[in-house]
């Protein structure tokens, strides 16, 4: 039998849908003129499209084929009957005036020998073919068994079809070239639905109704009992009826997802007493059916929070979404301190390397005050440096003495390298994690020498022995491209990840609490895989991977693959949730998931955040900002907020407010970091005032920044800081320089500094009141760091006040006006409108 595709005729049928009881609707039936191709050439996969013109192709009405005696129209089998052409195309396109009207998809197919069928360029159906790639020699798999008589019945998803022309093609193939017919037919039928003439009701609303101490930044969240779309009209936020904020329905600030709008406001400010209104046809359902909008003060009221303690990390404001700078830019409310840089010397002796990476904090019994920090060097070889760090309370500084590097020249260890992220133990130990596969066995003792988690103990600055009399490390966690480690507050259970395409998530159980050289270890399998990036299924089980030998060991990457482990691509760490929830990233996929891990099996598997774009408030605007690629370390602090740092996309580090889903995003940007940065290593103090961070290959040429210590300093090598609000952090006006944003000055004690008007649509100023004659330069940069105009080049400026034209800028947008004063600088943000 031929293998023949038969491709769609394009002719159009009109659907009308009326508002009606429910009835069958035929999309395309036997007798349907078809377009076909038989003349037995490779038509690739072009012909599948949409797009295509198949109007030199013959036509004729179904059935269609040859052999049988029983068709409407024979199609040509080729030159000889012994050799008959393997594959016949045929195309037909239909018309649906609104899919959202029909349902329950069904297609009959008549078919001898083989056939693939494409609904708009995408194959949805396949039958007696084999699997894989499909070509016009590829034969059927079998003889057809009903010889092509017997109707085949499939259901088809609603998704496959578009409102509007959708097109169908469709390649019946012979089993071999001496078969002695084909057949082809076709019955496409959908159930119609009455239409939708209801208007959307209004479920429920958080705030809640009534509710009191609502917090300030709090997003506005409606559902409906349908899933919505958005309309035309403004928002009203009203304070004793008067509006205080108005949100067009169209901003970018609102967002819907199936039957949640949300809403993202400017901060409500405190003690307020607020409605929300909006007028009929702000909001409608798919149907075009107007919500009849809320249009009285009863319906929803709620009263902010009388006051906030502005103390932890995550009270803040985000900073406006952008492109790299030559600065380090932090909300209006936070600063920084210079710790640890590239190229320095230990107090020890010797150099720092670069490569900062993993950043942890070991406190010095559970104090915020002082504590280890241990700082990873993702270099080959690898290292990590330890430093004794404090806070002076009179000064709010902090202070690093006995930096040194950790040794891992013992014979048992060999060496180490490209230490990434790592972990903090519960009982006060770090694990560095390498993040390499390379081979070798130097010391011949049947461990490769790199891949492995390694412990070191803080007080001896030295690597854990684990009662063989030597330091090890921890072969029994497996071997492959460590990202990092979480261990439970158990002491026992510990999730790690490795950072590889086909990377999986895995869970070591220790033998003994507090002790990771023996136990069991698990790999992640989900009961499907991934599709783009997003969940099929929510549950998965943990497979056993052997490692009590040294080969099990050396193996473990290859072995979680053999045994089905779920490939994740790219896992850049695990951390687990005040919630006991476990959340890991993605990177190649671009986002965090999360579970519930319940022994032996898991269950609640959900992408947490990613793979789409979130609205920022910056505080005078809203704005849409994609994700981006590259989730990298996770890190939670005390109030369950989640900080992600970014390698790919902008580098960015945002913050996912704790309360956050998909449908109710809660997604801010902290900051964005120096050009060429990419930042690592968030941990934090146990009171949730200090973030200490890394930073790694900044370019050279980023621009000085003045730290709350008073230090001028350029991010322009590997880097290790401290971020905190500006009361914890730096106690004189240099906690202030260059982190200053729109509509704020700058001041030291020899320079005060405005930029007026801000934001403007026209020409900006530079206010300058200068203490002393100092040489000025100001230089306009834009959101990426490229110079725009250097506005003034080392003038000399009297002491006293002086305003300098800054002029309108290009384009609308964000630009930085980088003044320096002598050998201080300021970085102000300004806004083109």
């Amino acid at each position: 039998m031929i293998r023949i595709v038969f491709y769609s005729l394009l002719v159009l049928i009109q659907l009308s849908v009326l508002n009606a009881s429910a009835q069958t609707v035929t999309l395309t039936g036997t007798g349907s003129v078809w377009k076909y191709l038989d003349n037995g050439s490779n038509q690739g996969t072009a012909w599948r499209s949409s797009s295509f013109n198949d109007a030199s192709w013959l036509s004729g009405a179904s059935q269609l084929g040859y052999g049988d005696g029983d068709e409407a129209k024979i199609v040509s089998y080729g030159p000889s009957s012994s050799s008959k052409y393997i594959t016949t195309y045929f195309r037909r396109a239909i018309s649906i005036s609104d899919v959202n009207t029909l349902s329950n998809f069904v297609m009959r197919v008549k078919r001898d020998d083989g056939i693939v069928v494409y609904f708009n360029g995408v194959e949805r159906y396949r039958n007696n073919m084999p699997t894989g790639t499909i070509s016009n020699t590829t034969a059927a798999s079998a003889t057809a068994s009903d010889d092509g008589n017997t109707w085949i019945s499939t259901n088809l998803l609603a998704s496959y079809f578009v409102t509007g022309t959708n097109s169908i093609a469709v390649e019946i193939h012979q089993r071999n070239g001496s078969s002695s017919d084909i057949s082809f037919d076709m019955e496409l039928t959908a159930t119609s639905i009455a239409a939708d003439v209801t208007a959307p009701v209004l479920s429920s609303v958080n705030p809640l109704d009534n509710s009191t101490n609502v917090s300030i930044t709090s997003n506005l969240v409606m559902t409906f009992n349908e899933n919505i779309q958005k309309g035309t009209g403004l928002i009203s936020i009203k304070e004793a009826g008067v509006a205080i904020q108005t949100i067009d329905v169209l901003a970018a600030a609102v967002t819907i997802s199936g039957n949640t709008l949300t809403i993202n406001p400017s901060d409500f400010g405190f003690t307020k007493a607020l409605t929300i209104e909006m007028p009929s046809g702000v909001v409608k359902d798919l149907a075009g059916n107007n919500f009849a909008g809320i249009t009285t003060a009863t319906t929803w009221n709620f009263t902010t929070q009388s006051s906030v303690a502005p103390s932890t990390i995550g009270t803040f404001t985000s900073v406006l979404p952008t492109a790299q700078t030559a600065y380090l830019v932090l909300p209006s409310t936070h600063t920084f301190q210079y710790l640890f840089k590239q190229g320095s010397s230990y107090s020890t002796g010797g150099t720092v390397p670069g490569g900062n990476d993993f950043t942890g904090y070991i406190p010095t019994g559970g104090s915020s005050t002082s504590g280890y920090l241990h700082i990873n060097h993702e270099n080959t070889p690898g290292g990590v440096s330890q430093l004794l760090v404090n806070y002076n309370s009179t000064t709010k500084l902090w202070q690093q003495s006995n930096s040194k590097p950790i040794s891992f020249g013992a014979s048992s260890i060999v060496k180490t390298e490209r230490n990434c992220s790592g972990g903090i133990t519960p009982w006060g130990t770090s694990i560095t994690s390498e993040e390499s596969r390379n081979t070798g066995d130097a010391n011949g003792d049947g461990y490769i020498d790199v891949g492995w988690q390694v412990e070191i103990d803080p007080i001896s600055a030295a690597i854990k022995q684990y009662g063989n009399g030597i330091p090890e490390k921890l072969w029994a966690m497996g071997r492959m491209s460590h990202e990092n480690v979480v261990v439970a507050s158990d002491s026992r259970t510990a999730y790690y990840g490795e950072d590889s395409p086909d990377g999986c998530v895995y869970k070591f159980v220790a033998t003994t609490a507090g002790n990771l050289s023996a136990g069991n270890l698990y790999v992640l399998k989900l009961g499907s895989a991934l599709s783009s990036g997003e969940p099929t299924v929510s549950t998965g089980t943990w497979v056993q991977v052997p490692n009590t030998t040294k080969s099990d060991r050396n193996s473990t990457y290859s072995l979680a693959i053999s045994l089905g482990g779920t490939q994740l691509n790219g896992v850049e760490d695990v951390e687990i949730a005040p919630d006991g929830k476990v959340y890991f990233t993605s990177k190649g996929n671009g986002r965090t998931y999360r579970f519930t891990d319940n022994g032996t099996s898991l269950s609640g598997f959900e992408t947490y955040v990613g793979g789409r774009s979130y609205t920022v408030n910056y505080g005078t605007g809203s704005i849409s900002e994609s994700w981006g690629s590259g989730n990298d370390n996770l890190a939670f602090d005390q109030e369950g907020n989640l900080w992600v740092t970014q390698d790919g996309g902008r580098n960015h580090i945002w913050v996912v407010r704790n309360g956050h889903t998909q449908a109710s995003p809660r997604v801010e940007l902290f900051a964005t970091t120096p050009a060429g940065g990419e930042p690592t290593g968030i941990t934090f103090s146990p009171d949730n005032k200090f973030m200490f961070l890394s930073m790694q290959h900044p370019s050279s040429s980023n621009g000085s920044q003045v730290d709350a210590a008073g230090v001028s300093n350029a991010f322009n090598a590997a880097y290790t800081i401290v971020i905190a609000r500006k009361e914890n952090l730096g106690t004189g006006a240099g906690a202030r320089i260059g982190t200053d944003f729109e509509g704020e000055s700058y001041s030291s004690g020899a320079v005060n500094t405005t930029v007026f008007p801000n934001p403007s649509n026209g020409d900006f100023n530079l206010s300058l009141q200068l203490n002393e004659t100092t040489e000025v330069n100001v230089t306009i940069y834009d959101a990426q760091g490229n110079i725009v105009k250097s506005v003034i080049k080392s003038k000399i400026f009297d002491a006293g006040s002086s305003t300098v034209q800054l002029g309108a800028m290009p384009n609308k947008g964000v630009y930085f006006v980088v003044t320096k004063v002598g050998d201080k600088s300021s970085v102000q943000r300004i806004i083109a409108n």
